[in-house]
């Protein structure tokens, strides 16, 4: 059994999206490996078009607030494409439906 040593991220988009691109590319390379992912996200969050995301302390243009990082929706994506990988998630975050259009008023 091959053990990594785990992650702790200062949540960034690019950060995570690296991780996640870096798991894909070992899951494609070593078929035949079972490997479990953990993950604990305890931040800011949201539920965004359905799915839970956690959002980081950087201004994101598009939304006019905070950067978002699609967790929920990346693990998902991630799961379908290798069966040979399992999950352990666990968010400790709000999941207060995210509406720009308050948040701006608010701001």
């Amino acid at each position: 059994i091959k053990e990594a040593k785990p992650h702790r991220l200062d949540p960034t988009k690019d950060v995570y999206t690296g991780l996640m691109e870096k798991l894909s590319d070992r899951l494609k390379t070593n078929k035949d490996d079972k490997v479990l992912m953990y993950i604990f996200a305890s931040s800011h969050g949201y539920m965004y078009l359905g799915n839970q995301v956690v959002a980081t302390n950087r201004y994101d243009p598009i939304t006019n607030y905070q950067e978002f990082i699609p967790v929920e929706e990346s693990i998902r994506d991630i799961s379908a494409a290798y069966p040979n990988l399992y999950v352990f998630a666990l968010f400790a975050c709000c999941r207060e439906i995210f509406n720009g259009k308050k948040i701006n008023e608010i701001i």
